[in-house]
């Protein structure tokens, strides 16, 4: 499966990267050899109660 993360007020790590992957693995089982494009957006807030 083809990943895209874009990031808004936060660091793309390599912990983060492998967390993203590890949550789309079983997506990407389910689909099989479908090619499908995922673009995740990570945002985070700031004084959000």
């Amino acid at each position: 499966m083809a990943c895209r993360l874009t990031t808004r007020h936060v660091k793309v790590t390599d912990g983060l990267r492998g967390l993203v992957a590890r949550r789309l693995t079983p997506v990407d089982r389910a689909l099989g050899d479908t090619v499908v494009p995922a673009d995740m957006v990570l945002s985070s807030e700031r004084n959000h109660c």
